[in-house]
């Protein structure tokens, strides 16, 4: 098992503009080349986190080289986090 080395040059943190969404929108298309109609778009991600859920991107240099977006799930008066996707800048 692999040991995790902490980069200074990655920053790590809850995307926080359109934009930034946007970014994560585009890196889909580029990870998993799917149709748009099986993208999870901009306005996934807004309802997401205002259910309660997040998207956390890996910055470098500004740049998206990674995303991962949870969404909120229940069972009962159980509450968790479903990580819906990851993807990572190839």
């Amino acid at each position: 098992m692999k040991e995790f080395v902490e980069n200074p040059e990655i920053e790590i943190r809850e995307v926080a503009s359109i934009e930034e969404l946007q970014s994560c929108v585009e890196l889909q298309r580029k990870v998993f080349g799917l149709p748009d109609i099986e993208i999870s778009p901009v306005r996934h991600l807004i309802v997401t986190k205002s259910a309660g859920g997040f998207t956390l991107a890996a910055f470098h240099e500004d740049k998206i080289i990674g995303f991962v977006l949870s969404v909120p799930m229940f069972k009962g008066e159980q509450r968790a986090l479903y990580s819906h996707m990851t993807a990572v800048d190839p």
